[in-house]
């Protein structure tokens, strides 16, 4: 479909230009003529009628939602869409090693815009510049004063509100690793509570992202603090009851953003990890009592965040959102996806988990979503592996449809690729193939990372893993074709699955020959599948590292170098214990003699697929 935009506005002529290709779209005198008027009424209206159309909106987020709800159509029609969220959009975490280039942020805005998304939150713990505190996310990375504005303005000019997500109590590992911060360090990770100097580095921080972003909303963390007063706080101020700790931090903290006219937002854990006795309760425990004093906690002017990635009962969030609407405080919900368990996602355990948080967030007014796309313990994941949850998000949002149908329509307008091929992403977590149900366990992590001559990972390795590994990377290879202009993650992924099928079929092929003796065996597998394995391992390093280079600055994938480049080391070792071995100068190989244990020290009877994701626990039994 070709597109007259002539009569626009300028600022929405040069954004919707950019868009166009996206959907298939091409602008160009005679085409269909666009107009664009601005309504009062909240939400968006598509009207095509002969040559021309016309979208009604209520904030140009919806507007660039309605141009890709046009280019879907092919005749006279009418759409009209009210949303039923005042803003929704993703949390990027560029804090654990993969920090998005500005391009690739651009690229991630482009898409969400088509999507109707209003909002996007950067996770930055240390990785953005704070003038004067030269150890604050050095050598991480760390955004400078110029790319956060750059990427603020080109957010706005899709009426996407750039929201700052830093961290003003706990998470803050990698700056209290410095000697300098050592003065406001309570314990671990933790800041200490009530040192001036603490609040005299939060002020900087704050300042900071006063300055560089637009928006007048922060989030400020607090979640997770679960040591905190154990530290030099108890050594100051004796044993106190973190609800106080939190209610003097918090007061502090929102007085700072006061000063420079911000409304503040905290992940709400710490609010109910205890229960009336001081006990500690699940967050999810809707039937124990909280402690009386706790609804008095948090300042009247902070948002508190719901975070819940795991529940799949629409029950649980019903409950746990009435707990929240107790408090005399705003309530947002921060839903998650999956991405932080290893180099594939989980994007269908994300929809059974995400299809009922929605439906409860509208039938308890919560209208300010976030989507969370977490990376911990080293960000392999790709960010756009995950656009089918934020895109389901936007039309249970946008349309009260969560159906799995419209979600892959709309994906191929505001995507340009096919969605069941991203689904298929995950198929690296799923040997055993249960798409239908899907679970949070994550083979892609420690199988990758697995030893394969010391075989921490052997005895989960599950009948047919080999073969199922080999179909997917022909499925996915063939998903590279389908979508062009992902080939990077599709050929990284396929790669991933060709490696992980030559890697485990070696691993158990080789412990069987070492133990019933049969050096013949051992000959045939060192010259042959262990050479080939050492092939797939390298071409999935290769498609690795361009995968990580499309999307992120360097820092971080050093920490990948370390990993997969001591696992690279490990295979020459090993093919050098095994000529030794068949040389005859070497007697035994302890290695292969072991017994093979389970990671999760069971021995019941269970799958052998498990949550693990930790790249130390699945590559050694050692310390590093």
């Amino acid at each position: 479909m070709k597109l007259d935009l002539s009569a626009l506005p300028d600022e929405l002529r040069s954004p919707a230009s950019e868009l166009l290709g996206i959907p298939g779209l091409e602008e160009g005198a005679g085409g269909l003529k666009l107009t664009a008027e601005k309504t009062d009424s909240r939400g968006l209206r598509v009207e095509r009628r002969g040559d021309s159309a016309v979208i009604a909106y209520s904030e140009p987020a919806f507007f660039f939602r309605a141009l890709g709800l046009l280019a879907e159509t092919d005749g006279d029609c009418v759409i009209s869409e009210q949303p039923r969220h005042r803003s929704l959009g993703p949390m990027l975490d560029c804090s654990r090693n993969g920090v998005l280039t500005v391009p690739s942020l651009k690229k991630m805005i482009r898409r969400i815009a088509l999507m109707g998304h209003n909002m996007l939150m950067l996770y930055t713990e240390d990785t953005y510049t704070v003038d004067g505190e030269p150890y604050f996310g050095y050598m991480r990375g760390r955004y400078s004063h110029g790319e956060i504005r750059e990427i603020d303005a080109y957010a706005r000019r899709f009426g996407i509100e750039l929201i700052p997500c830093i961290q003003t109590l706990a998470h803050l590992g990698e700056v209290m690793k410095w000697e300098a911060y050592n003065p406001v360090c309570d314990i671990f990770d933790i800041l200490l509570v009530d040192e001036p100097k603490t609040y005299e580095l939060i002020e900087k921080m704050i300042r900071t992202c006063s300055e560089d972003f637009s928006s007048r909303r922060i989030h400020v963390g607090m979640d997770e603090a679960w040591m905190v007063g154990q530290g030099k706080y108890k050594d100051r101020h004796g044993i106190e009851a973190k609800s106080s700790i939190m209610r003097k931090h918090l007061k502090r903290v929102c007085e700072i953003c006061d000063g420079y006219r911000l409304s503040p937002m905290m992940w709400s854990d710490m609010l109910f990890n205890c229960d009336a006795d001081g006990n500690p309760r699940s967050r999810y425990d809707t039937d124990a009592s909280l402690p009386a004093d706790i609804h008095e906690v948090p300042p009247k002017n902070m948002t508190l965040v719901y975070w819940d990635y795991y529940n799949g009962d629409k029950r649980i969030y019903d409950g746990v959102i009435e707990m929240h609407q107790k408090f005399d405080n705003p309530v947002a919900f921060a839903g998650g996806a999956w991405k932080w368990v290893g180099f594939a996602p989980l994007n269908h355990y994300s929809f059974t988990r995400s299809k009922p948080a929605i439906e409860s967030c509208f039938e308890h007014g919560v209208d300010d979503i976030l989507i969370t796309a977490w990376g911990d313990n080293g960000c392999e994941c790709p960010f756009f592996s995950v656009l089918p949850v934020f895109q389901l998000y936007a039309e249970g949002c946008f349309a009260g449809d969560v159906s799995e149908e419209r979600a892959a329509r709309r994906f191929r307008t505001c995507v340009g690729g096919e969605m069941e091929d991203f689904m298929m992403l995950d198929m690296p977590q799923l040997p055993e193939g249960n798409f239908d149900k899907p679970t949070d366990l994550n083979p892609a992590k420690y199988l990758v990372y697995g030893d394969p001559f010391i075989g921490l990972a052997d005895r989960h390795i599950g009948d047919g893993y080999p073969e199922t590994y080999a179909k997917y990377a022909l499925y996915l290879t063939q998903a590279a074709d389908r979508n062009p202009e992902w080939r990077y993650m599709f050929d990284n992924s396929a790669a991933l699955c060709r490696y992980l099928s030559e890697k485990l079929g070696l691993a158990l092929k080789l412990k069987a020959a070492y133990d019933s003796g049969d050096r013949a065996e051992l000959k045939r597998l060192r010259e042959g599948e262990l050479e080939a394995t050492f092939a797939a391992f390298e071409q999935f390093f290769e498609t690795f590292r361009k995968q990580w280079y499309t999307e992120n600055k360097t820092f971080g994938f050093e920490v990948e170098d370390l990993r997969l480049g001591g696992l690279r080391s490990r295979f020459i070792t090993m093919m050098r214990r095994i000529d030794e071995y068949l040389a005859g100068g070497l007697d035994e190989l302890p290695e292969l003699a072991e017994e093979r244990l389970r990671l999760d020290c069971r021995d019941d009877g269970a799958g052998p697929d498990i949550h693990c994701n930790r790249w130390v626990f699945a590559a050694t039994a050692n310390p590093v």
